[in-house]
């Protein structure tokens, strides 16, 4: 390694993110022998700089309009002048469309590409900081000068086939490092699914991937096809994300209308309990009801019901599965997410008692529970009855601090709330 050429030391160091440059520098300035990576860490480190990158695709013509604008080390923003091009990286992207009617001048396609495809600065910390952010929405208003470009001025037209094909072309080149991920492909022609590609693409091999939301058109696909992505999201809930990458972390997806059956959601499912239950906070929401999916998956795992959804506690009790009409969401596991007896409530309640009264179970003011048995429910209310309300279904439990339990009998389920 010490014997490269400055010249590919440099290159190489320009495309390391900068936790790496800052290990090359820390290492390479206590070893004379690797000076030229000494150099070559410290002039990135020196002069790196972050951009915020526009573009506007034209509705009616193939013409692409680009701003970029780079952080400063104070924390202000001025225009890029497309110069040092080695030491740009990007921090955020947003593609739009739009009615150019006003004085922006267009961009060359080649520097378009150019910018767009320039490496992105992951996130240090994947559960808090975000510093990539792509943004696709197509289509969307009319933009009068650089800052506005991604403001939408007008809700709803369709682009060109033309500038369809420009827009899918530059989002082609983006490099897939972002945390944050937001498509709206609405009213644009894809007919070959491209956009569909990218992001179930971007799915399998993000490695920096937090968040999606996916905007599929205005009307649900129907198209077999359109359902391709959902294999590739079930892995994503087992312990592996992929080839070559670690353990997942966290993972919110938002899709809308996409067609999917009650089977694609079994399989995340599926994937997920065959998995260690290591808690791993993910999510898939969807835009459409599906009232039947909780029946299906009744018939293979053991839930426990309420009002509003279901737990499907894993084999491990490392986590739970909590499913609803809309989405589906990885939690840690609770006592609750089974059915639990007279002995384990009364034991929650006496340390409620003994507390101030504004909590009931590691900071939980209110959960859904079910019984192990009907006698149960008869030992809770013979010690705190009697129960009061329609059929004797409320138990209400003072505290010494001026504050009360209630405990309700629901269809199916029992609620447990503190009251003040």
């Amino acid at each position: 390694m010490d014997h490269l050429f400055y010249d590919l030391v440099e290159e190489i160091v320009g495309y390391l993110p900068r936790e790496d440059v800052d290990t090359i520098a820390y290492v390479a300035k206590r070893c004379q022998e690797l000076k030229n990576w000494s150099a070559a860490a410290e002039d990135q480190l020196e002069n790196r700089f972050l951009l915020d990158v526009a573009v506007v695709v034209d509705e009616n013509a193939p013409k692409v309009y680009l701003c970029a604008k780079k952080t400063l080390p104070d924390g202000s923003k001025v225009y890029w002048d497309f110069t040092r091009w080695r030491y740009a990286w990007i921090k955020g992207i947003v593609i739009n469309g739009a009615s150019v009617r006003n004085s922006i001048v267009e961009a060359d396609v080649d520097q378009v590409l150019r910018t767009v495809s320039l490496p992105i600065q992951p996130s240090d910390d994947l559960y808090a900081l975000r510093v990539g952010r792509l943004s696709i929405s197509l289509p969307f208003g009319q933009y009068s000068d650089c800052d506005n470009l991604g403001a939408p001025h007008r809700d709803y037209f369709v682009l060109s086939p033309e500038s369809s094909a420009l827009a899918l072309r530059i989002l082609q080149v983006v490099q897939k490092e972002f945390t944050i991920v937001d498509m709206n492909r609405a009213a644009f022609e894809d007919p070959s699914g491209i956009c569909l590609d990218f992001i179930t693409d971007y799915l399998a091999h993000g490695p920096n991937l937090e968040t999606l939301f996916y905007y599929h058109g205005h009307q649900v696909g129907k198209r077999p096809e359109d359902r391709r992505i959902w294999p590739v999201i079930a892995p994503l809930f087992a312990q592996e994300r992929g080839a070559g990458k670690e353990l997942g972390g966290l993972l919110n997806l938002r899709l809308v209308n996409l067609p999917f059956k009650n089977e694609d959601i079994e399989r995340i499912v599926e994937s997920w309990w065959q998995s260690d239950g290591i808690l791993e906070p993910k999510s898939v929401g969807w835009d459409r009801p599906r009232n039947t999916l909780l029946r299906d998956l009744k018939k293979k795992y053991s839930c426990v019901e309420h009002r509003d959804g279901a737990y499907i506690p894993h084999p491990t009790r490392e986590s739970s599965m909590y499913v609803t009409k809309k989405y589906i969401r990885v939690m840690k596991y609770r006592p609750w997410h089974v059915p639990v007896d007279f002995k384990w409530i009364d034991s929650v309640i006496d340390e409620w008692m003994k507390g101030e009264g504004y909590l009931l179970w590691h900071g939980k003011t209110r959960f859904f529970f079910t019984f192990k048995s009907k006698d149960d429910w008869t030992a809770l209310v013979e010690k705190y009855g009697p129960a009061v309300g329609t059929d004797g279904r409320l138990l209400s439990i003072p505290h010494p601090h001026h504050c009360h339990l209630e405990v309700s009998k629901e269809d199916g389920y029992f609620a447990i709330e503190t009251m003040f």
